[in-house]
């Protein structure tokens, strides 16, 4: 299988909780560079908190971000994607504006919802209303300055997509139904959900950079673990989902990998000969 393009998920798939890539995985992935191949990471996460210190030296051709909302691949002759904004080629970006986002988060607000709002250079929360959530509290550690406030940025947002705690809202079930034929709802458990542009997902994103780049659909191929990895699993031409992940990204797959600590990621590149 020579010249294929690697899209990856990172939770649960590059990198753990604590945003390790375990060494052999950045092995793997060089090997797979080195093979002619390129690889691209595909995550729901936005580019403010997807471009991260442990993605700096495994080498990137690209990235998906933001389930779809922003890609990006590297400028000929830059030996990996730049952490800076200004030095990668941005292929496609979607922008929601404040007349969109002002009402919507005022009314998912006044339903219960927690907001965490996100785009490519910042993100926004109110962190007063998340008070001590262990997840939130980590994000704010690790983010530093590209955490903004939610309330004092309003009408400044620059975002593309936003993900919601849903464990103090009484009626989340008929908010997320008024948005569903809008917007594509992406639900981790019944506590969260990304919300999402219609017409967004990974699998698009996948389509666009291929589109772009001249490259077959079939010459693809996806790993992942969530419910925000199932349309870009059913849509490479190789969906490939790490053991333990969530039942309908196993269920779409058409090959199962090892879990992530047991190097799935290594084991999968051999088998299918990428490496």
């Amino acid at each position: 299988m020579k010249g294929k393009i690697l899209f990856f998920d990172l939770d649960g798939t590059l990198w753990d909780r604590e945003e390790r890539i375990p060494p052999a995985t950045a092995r793997a992935l060089e090997k797979a560079r080195r093979a002619g191949h390129m690889v691209f990471v595909n995550t729901g996460r936005t580019r403010s908190f997807a471009l991260r210190p442990a993605l700096w030296d495994i080498g990137l051709d690209g990235m998906v971000t933001g389930c779809g909302t922003r890609a990006e691949v590297r400028r000929p002759g830059d030996g990996s994607l730049s952490l800076k904004a200004g030095e990668a080629r941005v292929l496609y970006e979607k922008v929601l504006p404040p007349s969109v986002l002002e009402p919507m988060i005022d009314d998912l607000e006044a339903h219960g919802f927690r907001v965490l709002l996100e785009g490519a250079e910042y993100m926004y929360a109110d962190m007063a209303a998340f008070r001590d959530d262990p997840y939130m509290t980590a994000v704010e550690k690790r983010s530093g300055d590209v955490l903004r406030d939610l309330k004092g940025e309003r009408g400044r947002w620059r975002a593309s997509k936003m993900t919601c705690d849903m464990r103090l809202s009484p009626d989340r079930e008929e908010v997320l139904g008024r948005l569903s034929g809008e917007w594509n709802l992406f639900r981790h458990g019944r506590e969260v959900c990304e919300i999402v542009p219609a017409g967004h997902d990974k699998a698009a994103g996948m389509r666009l950079v291929c589109s772009l780049l001249g490259i077959p659909m079939e010459d693809t191929v996806a790993f992942g673990d969530g419910a925000n990895d199932v349309d870009m699993l059913l849509g490479a031409g190789c969906g490939v989902c790490m053991a333990g992940g969530d039942a309908e990204a196993l269920a779409a797959a058409d090959m199962v990998a090892p879990s992530f600590g047991e190097g799935g990621v290594e084991a999968a590149l051999r088998r299918l000969g990428l490496v």
